[in-house]
């Protein structure tokens, strides 16, 4: 699942081997950076919800699925992260852009595990210039 993927016409089934795989390395980052972030809100008494490979509608059982979903308490998606490799990167970038302007997301980060490389992508020229911080959830992420 991800946000390359088009599950139109799979019924909301892609997880159920309609699609290729991701590496093992790739699912173990997933849920490292989640729980990273769950127990950072925790801690900070914040209150958002924490999906992985979930749709960022949730209304919509076809629209993308990005690896990390942030959504508010009215399950409005706030933040999401893409882990992908060196050869999706670019395309993935572009892709995020899409998401984002289609569903009002403030801020996205896009990782690619294999070059160590992170992009963030913010709706604000506002934001900070450490890449790791979310200026949505005011927390520093860990990437590796």
């Amino acid at each position: 699942m991800g946000l390359l993927d088009d599950y139109s016409g799979t019924s909301g089934i892609a997880g159920l081997g309609m699609s290729p795989r991701p590496a093992a390395q790739h699912q173990f980052l997933l849920l490292e950076i989640a729980f990273d972030i769950k127990i950072k809100l925790s801690k900070n008494n914040l209150f958002y919800k924490i999906a992985t490979e979930s749709c960022i509608d949730l209304k919509n059982l076809n629209s993308k699925a990005p690896d990390v979903v942030v959504y508010n308490t009215s399950l409005i998606p706030v933040m999401f992260i893409e882990i992908t490799t060196s050869r999706e990167y670019n395309k993935i970038i572009t892709k995020a852009r899409e998401v984002m302007n289609k569903y009002n997301v403030f801020e996205s980060f896009i990782y690619d595990y294999e070059a160590r490389k992170l992009t963030k992508l913010s709706g604000n020229d506002n934001h900070t210039s450490q890449l790791n911080y979310s200026d949505v959830l005011k927390i520093e992420i860990k990437f590796n």
